[in-house]
This record gives structure tokens, sequence and C-alpha cells, in this order.
């Protein structure tokens, strides 16, 4: 059986995002003016970009600032998403709640670098905050826009639910094995 190590896997990923990242740009220089919210979705790609990028060379420089680098700008990415979706179907921004989210998952992740080095404990943190984050977006096209909107929804809200059911399985996941010490040599 052919095994795929994650720096293999993160590539692929990273190229995954990279192409995102190219054609939600596109898009929104063709339609910044006629819908709502593509420039959060172009900031929230970029800071995923950014994010995955910096993941390759941190067992390089090996420095704890970009592991509090990396989840705060994924945290924020995963937020900007949800902050776009709200303004694209015109529907009130959830600010605070996702103010005291990055800034929870932020402060955890500072709290698991260098107070208390775990790796466990940031990936923890890390799929809690995906998972509420993707719990937002289906609860938003569930339920919070207006019914002729659902049909472009539907699919994203399960797609969503399929997110948040993998990262709280990656929860679950680390608290059954632990994870090692380095991102790449995580189960």
């Amino acid at each position: 059986m052919i095994m795929l190590d994650m720096k293999t896997i993160m590539t692929g990923f990273i190229l995954g995002i990279l192409l995102q990242v190219a054609t939600i740009l596109a898009l929104w220089l063709q339609h910044k003016n006629h819908y709502k919210g593509l420039h959060t979705w172009v900031l929230a790609y970029f800071m995923l970009s950014i994010a995955y990028l910096t993941i390759t060379i941190l067992d390089i420089y090996k420095t704890p600032v970009l592991i509090v680098f990396i989840n705060t700008f994924s945290i924020c990415g995963l937020i900007s998403i949800v902050l776009g979706l709200e303004t694209f179907f015109d529907k009130n921004i959830s600010w605070k709640i996702n103010l005291a989210l990055g800034l929870t998952i932020s402060f955890l992740t500072i709290y698991f670098t260098y107070l208390s080095p775990s790796l466990r404990g940031r990936m923890i943190t890390t799929a809690t905050g995906n998972s509420i984050v993707w719990a937002q977006v289906a609860f938003l096209v569930f339920y919070r826009i207006k019914a002729d909107f659902r049909g472009i929804g539907y699919q994203m809200g399960i797609i969503s639910c399929l997110l948040a059911a993998n990262t709280v399985s990656r929860v679950l996941v680390n608290l059954q094995i632990h994870p090692g010490n380095t991102f790449f040599s995580a189960p």
C-alpha cells in the first residue's frame, strides 16, 4: 500500500487552496459591484492560503510564533467565510460571537504553544473552533436565510455539516491517540 506523508498531503491541499484563491479573486473582480460579501471571501481565502503555506515552512524554522500565526490566520480565515456569507445573504453580522471565538482560539493557541506546550491541545482547540465555524455556516443557510435562498445554501449547509462532523472526529481522535510532538508526525 502506498502511504502519503503529511508534506505531500499539505502540498496538494495548498495547491487546492491557491486554486480557490484564484477562483474567488476572479469572481470578485467580475462581480464586486453586484454581490455583497465577496471581498470578505477573498480575504478569507487569502488568510487561509497564507496559513497553510506557512505550515510547510514550520518544520524548517521551528519557531513557536509561526504556530500562533498559523492558527490565528486559519481561524480568522474561516470566520471571514461566515461573515462574508452573512453579508451575502443580508443578515446581521455575528461580530461579537466570532470575535470571542477568534480571541479564545488565539489565546488557547498561545497557551498550548508557550505556557503548556501541547500539540494535542492545539489540535483540539483548532478542531473545536473549526467545528463551531462550520456549525455557524450550517445554521445560517438552514435557518437564518430567506426560504427563496435556501436552494443556493442547501449544498453549502450539507458540506458544512460534513466538515463540522470531520473536525469533531478529529477532536475525538486526538483525545484517544496522542498526535506526537510535531504536526508532520501526527496521525
